[in-house]
């Protein structure tokens, strides 16, 4: 017996329980594992894309260290020197370019993530936005899990 809001109640039969049961198992594990396998990806996923690219530059940076350095072009004393000049990677000296600070930093293996501070409002954004996107993938799976032909044959033999 199930009681409604209204104070009244409903009772099922055995045989209407069963495929209660089943029109409700249809599609949820699958639902559910979609869910916690793209929470995961989604909060963990950008950790580990980050290390890996990390690696795959300092890996770079250590294959071009070995590499003779570039040729010059040959200066005529004629022409006057600029005196901008653009950074060479293989130089030590950290440059203002906000984009050559982030490839030393990643060569140096710090991580964005540790120098970032964000509040606990941000952090609770981010949290919901991937909390709904995963609820929302586990829906769509289950959905597409769910035989609609079969659940709509056992609806019309419920007796």
């Amino acid at each position: 017996e199930q009681s409604l809001g209204n104070g009244s109640k409903l009772s099922f039969g055995k045989a209407e329980l069963e495929i209660i049961k089943s029109l409700k198992d249809m599609g949820f594990k699958e639902g559910f594992a979609a869910t916690v396998v793209s929470f995961l990806f989604l909060r963990r996923g950008p950790v580990y894309l980050a290390r890996f690219l990390a690696r795959r530059m300092a890996n770079a940076s250590s294959a071009t260290s070995n590499a003779p350095p570039p040729m010059k072009p040959p200066m005529s004393s004629s022409m006057p020197q600029s005196p901008y000049r653009l950074s060479h990677p293989l130089n030590n000296n950290p440059s203002s370019n906000p984009f050559e600070k982030a490839s030393l930093d990643a060569k140096a293996g710090v991580s964005r993530e540790s120098q970032r501070k964000s509040s606990l409002l941000v952090r609770g954004i981010w949290f919901a936005f991937d909390c709904t996107l995963s609820v929302m993938m586990g829906a769509m799976v289950s959905m597409a899990y769910t035989d609609v032909e079969k659940t709509k044959r056992q609806i019309v033999e419920l007796p």
